[in-house]
């Protein structure tokens, strides 16, 4: 796989969820942002962005309409 998660900055228009994650999970975005010194918020945005743009269906896991 040679895609790479770029951390970088860019502010746009937002929404507001809750979301929930796994311990171990929280844990990585914590040293994440501590290592990069960007929020989570900001991680979890550009994590996001990026599954959202490598997503890739498998037969059979995409609902048909």
């Amino acid at each position: 796989m040679d895609k790479k998660f770029i951390v970088g900055t860019k502010n746009e228009p937002a929404v507001t969820m809750t979301i929930r994650i796994d311990a171990e999970d929280n844990a990585k975005l914590e040293a994440a942002a501590l290592k990069s010194g960007l929020s989570r918020n900001k991680i979890i945005n550009m994590a996001i962005k990026f599954a959202l743009e490598n997503l890739e269906f498998v037969d059979g896991s995409e609902k048909k309409d």
